[in-house]
């Protein structure tokens, strides 16, 4: 019989936001012969300046799996609160799967509100919960009293805790979480997909000059992602020994307007080049291919997909030291900065990272260990494990 996993959390595609906890499919789907999973898909929106959602809630949901779709307030400035509204917004949809559908256990992705506001229903529901760790729910919303408190009530009371790197194990350990009660879950990276590419092929299926240098960001336009420095940086660069090179930045998110206005007051419209729009996953390997380097400047980070993606196709990477980033870029496969507000010191990394010949293959080797097949199993252990725990 198949474990039964009823997944609750606002990390999981949709037509608002297609690249949200994208990483969740290809690990379901890989467990689905063992596993079924239905999910509780939540969409935050702030009480002060609601988003608009009823066109996401009109269009059809990701996949079969998606259960129900719900909306959850948050207040922004009373962060404390977004837990008990989440967890009110979730009690009858999850109450309505429970009765009719049975599940062994709980699954919960983003410690604060969603894991939180989870943990109240599974302990109504007597089921254990397994709650995900990303990145900046442990390194940004723990620094806030009230949401750290509720943050390690959660961890202590939930049955198991997943972190997507081994520096956020360390430091929910460095909370008094103990070791046996967390797994480390790298994600995986599909390599039938993400490989070594031609790089005129790429560059003129996107359009683009096969004979430019380009440096590439790919992800959401938020604060976390530092882009405002990248784009700085970038300028010096082009100042010193690189005037034809190009920035891509493929993405799109709340900063948007403001890093084009910073583009314009620099004169680098004809440098940087803002896609305006999420790459679709299948684009990607091909705007990888076409570049020279990607760019990760994050402040904070687990570590993130495009880190892993990025070496399976041989890219060279110069990223912030932070998070779990060293964990899985190698010396030989780029450059890490230890002050990623630095515009200068990020300048000559990305200039020493031009200059330098790099081995392609030798950095794709280092993404072969990360398998959405290894991931899968992790995770089915990790939830085996929780379903199979006695509830006091």
């Amino acid at each position: 019989m198949s474990l039964r996993v009823l997944y609750v959390s606002n990390l999981y595609p949709s037509a608002l936001r297609p690249m949200a906890g994208f990483f969740h499919v290809p690990l379901f789907d890989r467990l689905a012969d063992r596993c079924e999973f239905k999910v509780i898909q939540v969409f935050m929106t702030s009480l002060v300046t609601p988003t608009a959602t009823n066109h996401v809630f009109a269009s059809p949901p990701f996949d079969s799996r998606v259960a129900t779709r719900v909306k959850a307030y948050y207040l922004p400035k009373l962060g404390h609160w977004n837990g008990m509204l989440f967890s009110l917004a979730v009690a009858h949809p999850v109450a309505t799967v429970v009765r009719d559908w049975h599940p062994d256990v709980l699954f919960s992705s983003w410690l604060y509100p969603d894991a939180f506001g989870t943990l109240r229903l599974a302990q109504k529901w007597r089921l254990p919960l397994v709650c995900d760790a990303v990145g900046s729910d442990v390194n940004i919303l723990m620094a806030h009293p009230g949401r750290r408190r509720q943050i390690l009530q959660l961890l202590q009371q939930s049955a198991t805790v997943v972190t997507r790197s081994r520096a956020l194990c360390e430091k929910l350990i460095g909370e008094g979480v103990p070791p046996h009660k967390i797994t480390v879950l790298y994600n995986g990276v599909d390599h039938s997909r993400f490989q070594v590419l031609d790089r005129c092929q790429c560059a003129q299926r996107l359009g683009l000059d096969p004979n430019r240098r380009r440096i590439l960001f790919a992800g959401a336009f938020l604060p976390v992602k530092n882009l405002a420095t990248l784009i700085e940086a970038f300028a010096a660069v082009r100042a010193n020994g690189f005037p034809h090179l190009e920035l891509v930045l493929a993405g799109t998110g709340p900063l948007e307007s403001r890093l084009r206005r910073r583009v314009t007051k620099l004169r680098l419209q004809d440098a940087v080049r803002i896609t305006g729009r999420f790459i679709a996953h299948d684009e990607v390997p091909y705007w990888m291919g076409a570049a020279d380097l990607l760019c990760l400047p994050s402040l904070h980070e687990g570590v993130p997909n495009v880190i892993l993606e990025a070496l399976a196709c041989g890219l060279p990477i110069v990223a912030s030291r932070v998070g779990g980033i060293p964990e899985v870029v190698p010396e030989h496969a780029g450059i890490l900065i230890r002050q990623p507000t630095d515009a200068d010191e990020l300048a000559q990394t990305l200039c020493e990272a031009l200059q330098r010949s790099w081995d392609r293959a030798a950095i794709c080797s280092t993404a072969t260990r990360f398998t959405w097949d290894a991931a899968a199993e992790t995770l089915f252990q990790v939830l085996t494990h929780a379903a199979n725990t006695t509830l006091r």
